[in-house]
């Protein structure tokens, strides 16, 4: 800094090497010789915050960096004319924010800082400073408050209110981004599922930031405290739930004495006066009041809240107030013309015919629509082969597409057995049916062997023949969750838990015969309703008569013969 005396002419200057200044302030310097040969030289100097003018010259003005604010979607925040030399220092806080937090942003250069639209409010503000200043108190900021006129719809969405209870004391807050000034009022809920009605006389200004309080004199959980702000409730918080639960049949009695002492009831709202009451119930008002008092003294209804000198809030079980009284004659006429409607009713013919209509059965076609079934099986001996087409042939009977390879061993052998279950499956499926998977003893040791092949024994693509390839097109389903609605899984032996594996088991297992009943209703699927219990039952019977005709199934899981009856001639296909 360097310095001239002032005078007629020029006669020398000083130059400060050193001076101890804070950027931003206001310097006065004074400088004289000593011994005093000259009058006092007095400079005043301004000193800003600092930016670079030129790098490569070394030369930095003093102040403040300038923010610019732009964005569509999201708004931008940036430096003008930001320098990559010198780092910038972004403060982004809220005058009134509830906890007191803000945060620091490092802008470099041209970098910006990207705020979303979703978190402003009008409160919030942004200070920049040059990062490179020693001493961060003498920085010199720039603090700006760009959305001062924005909406206050975010501030409500961001707000929070709460509700706590102390000694009976009702302590409430509510926390917004902002300050906020909205309405408190008290409010009644009955029951779990009902709506919170105001309750007169309850409403109070608040701010946001602020505890208040509400003295109750017995906490009730039906009592809640509402939040509205320019009319449009935001917030309801009841208090905390104690061991008493919400009672419907309760209600909130306001006594209050203006000239002499009254009740209403308080819902939907508003209030009740005791005449308006005494008419909806059909009751007198002498007794309604007598009743109330009774409870009142004898501490039945129990004292909620007081407001002010004059208004106290009792929560009272009204249900035997509001039941209105029926007499014998009521009750009487009413019956009677009961009978009158019904007999005028069994003479119309019409109503007689739909009445048989709907009380009479179905017939299989209509219930299960010929509905397309594949069954999948294991054949482990003879016996059970013929177990599984009695099974079979009885659903057919029910006016079901059902489809055995027993029955189509001719095609089946002319295209192999994997591409014939493969197109079986696709046509079942495409035409809404379903595939039903028995599982026996000998199925399951076979999926066992199945699971264990290597990867060299993969060439044959039936390595177990017939129910190997069940097993290549029905596997993968399950495996993918893509088997529930689509499969049916059963077993014709005695019940064992474990005869059914991984993952076969994410669907429902039906134990036949024990189970056909409900079998029978999932296989009627949509037309369900059309299934009466009683016919379900015959149907169930006839089935399982036919299937205990035979010997039960031995569960040894021998192989019996598979692929031999592909090549057998048409006559001896059963």
């Amino acid at each position: 800094m360097r310095s001239s005396f002032l005078g007629p002419s020029r006669t020398g200057s000083i130059v400060y090497n050193t001076v101890n200044a804070i950027p931003g302030n206001e310097l006065n310097i004074t400088s004289y010789t000593y011994p005093k040969y000259k009058e006092e030289l007095h400079v005043h100097h301004n000193l800003p915050g600092c930016r670079e003018i030129d790098q490569e010259e070394n030369i930095v003005e003093c102040e403040a960096p300038t923010l610019e604010f732009d964005g569509i979607d999201n708004v931008s925040v940036g430096v003008t004319q930001g320098s990559s030399a010198r780092n910038i220092t972004l403060r982004v806080y809220y005058k009134s924010k509830y906890d007191g937090n803000d945060t620091l942003h490092a802008l470099y250069g041209d970098q910006r800082y990207i705020f979303p639209k979703s978190d402003i409010v009008p409160c919030l503000c942004f200070e920049a400073w040059y990062s490179d200043i020693v001493n961060v108190a003498d920085a010199v900021r720039n603090k700006c408050c760009p959305f001062t006129n924005h909406s206050e719809e975010n501030v409500l969405r961001d707000s929070v209110f709460s509700v706590t209870i102390k000694d009976n004391m009702a302590l409430y807050h509510l926390l917004a981004p902002c300050n906020l000034s909205a309405e408190l009022s008290l409010c009644w809920k009955p029951g779990d599922h009902s709506a919170c009605h105001e309750i007169p006389y309850t409403r109070k200004e608040i701010l946001s930031q602020q505890i208040g309080s509400l003295k109750l004199e017995h906490p009730h959980p039906s009592l809640c405290l509402q939040v509205s702000v320019k009319g449009k409730v935001l917030h309801t918080s009841c208090l905390p739930e104690s061991r008493q639960k919400r009672n419907e049949d309760t209600v909130l009695v306001l006594k209050h004495d203006l000239k002499n002492t009254s009740f209403c009831f308080v819902g939907q709202n508003k209030t009740i006066t005791l005449k308006e009451a005494t008419e909806q119930m059909r009751r007198g008002a002498e007794f309604l009041e007598q009743m109330i008092v009774g409870d009142i003294i004898t501490e039945q209804c129990v004292r909620i809240f007081q407001f002010g000198e004059n208004r106290e809030f009792y929560a009272c079980n009204v249900a035997k107030y509001i039941r209105s009284r029926w007499n014998w004659s009521r009750v009487l006429c009413l019956l009677a013309v009961a009978c009158v409607l019904l007999v005028l009713l069994l003479k119309n013919e019409n109503l007689i015919k739909w009445l048989k209509s709907m009380t009479a059965e179905k017939s299989p076609r209509e219930i299960f629509n010929n509905r397309s079934v594949l069954i999948l099986y294991s054949p482990d001996d003879e016996e059970y082969e013929e177990l599984v087409r009695m099974f079979a042939s009885s659903l057919k009977d029910l006016q079901l597409d059902v489809v055995l390879d027993q029955w189509h061993r001719i095609d089946m052998s002319k295209i192999g057995p994997l591409p014939w279950y493969h197109k079986q499956k696709s046509n079942v499926l495409e035409k809404n049916g379903l595939i039903i998977l028995l599982f026996s003893e000998g199925a399951r040791k076979r999926y066992i062997a199945y699971q264990a092949q290597g990867a060299t024994q993969h060439k044959d693509p039936d390595p177990y023949q017939s129910f190997g390839a069940v097993l290549n097109c029905v596997q993968s389903d399950f495996c993918n969750q893509k088997a529930k609605g689509r499969y049916l899984v059963a077993t014709l032996s005695p019940s064992c838990p474990d005869v059914v594996p991984e993952p076969f088991t994410s669907v429902p297992i039906y134990e036949l015969p024990l189970c056909l009943e409900k079998l029978l209703k999932e296989i009627a699927g949509v037309n369900v309703k059309k299934l009466g219990r009683k016919q379900a039952k015959r149907l169930s019977n006839t089935i399982r008569e036919r299937l205990s005709g035979k010997d039960k199934p031995k569960a040894t899981g021998s192989v019996a013969v598979e692929l031999q009856p592909l090549v057998q001639s048409p006559s001896k296909v059963s």
